[in-house]
């Protein structure tokens, strides 16, 4: 409802031929309801490692060249990028292998385009070591050059795998690892996790990381609070004296 009040509300204010779109917005009076309880889960690293345990265990069907081939997917590759970048899901399905960057940074980095990000603004982020590790088994599985897919599609080795496809995997995986499906969850949970794990430290370069135009949606919709921190807050407060 947000959204449709600012398009009206556009329309309203932009001619068309010299004439108003919108004469007026019929609903600009109109306050939509703020959610109190948002369900924004944080996939914690127990969940990663235990879905790690069986990601040898979700296949995919190739289709290429009139042929049809079992053979084991992206999940655990798409888990690990997920879960040590912070990037969204379909950013990481869309990469190409012009986007690395391995020799800038201590484990290399990854230029993250603008035209697969959901601002439109194109990132550069180094690699940790796990990704990197991930980064080299790629490489090793499935070389590539160019504008060639990372992750391509099952059906089409020119197009990248969808991330709707990524989503069924990920729910594939836990059923195999006898795991509670996330409410509202999916892939978003494990770039909420990035960020959360990442409380401690600045948070303008949390955000350049990860990918947040502004520090503010990072902390509001990404950041969450967990017990360890809590706990931490809880115990390490300071002492007030009076000045002598």
């Amino acid at each position: 409802m947000r959204w449709l009040k600012s398009v009206l509300t556009w329309a309203t204010r932009t001619r068309l031929d010299s004439e108003l779109v919108l004469r007026e917005n019929p609903i600009r009076h109109y306050t939509p309801k703020k959610e109190e309880n948002v369900k924004r889960p944080v996939a914690t690293t127990d969940r990663y490692e235990a879905l790690m345990k069986v990601a040898d265990r979700v296949f995919m069907e190739i289709r290429w060249h009139g042929k049809r081939e079992k053979r084991l997917s992206y999940f655990g590759e798409l888990l690990t990028l997920a879960y040590h970048t912070g990037k969204r899901i379909s950013a990481i399905c869309q990469l190409r292998y012009e986007d690395l960057r391995l020799k800038e940074g201590p484990f290399g980095s990854i230029r993250w385009p603008g035209d697969t990000d959901k601002e439109g603004k194109e990132w550069n982020a180094p690699l940790n070591a796990e990704a990197r590790k991930a980064i080299d088994a790629i490489m090793a599985d499935r070389p590539g050059v160019g504008q060639g897919c990372l992750f391509p599609s099952p059906m089409k080795p020119t197009k990248p795998v969808s991330r709707h496809l990524a989503k069924d995997w990920l729910l594939r995986a836990e059923d195999l690892a006898s795991l509670d499906h996330l409410p509202q969850g999916g892939w978003h949970s494990y770039r909420r996790a990035w960020a959360t794990m990442r409380k401690h430290l600045p948070d303008v370069d949390v955000a350049q990381a990860g990918g947040w135009k502004t520090v503010e949606t990072l902390k509001l919709a990404y950041q969450h609070t967990d017990e360890a921190t809590l706990i931490n807050v809880v115990m390490g407060g300071k002492e007030l004296r009076e000045a002598k």
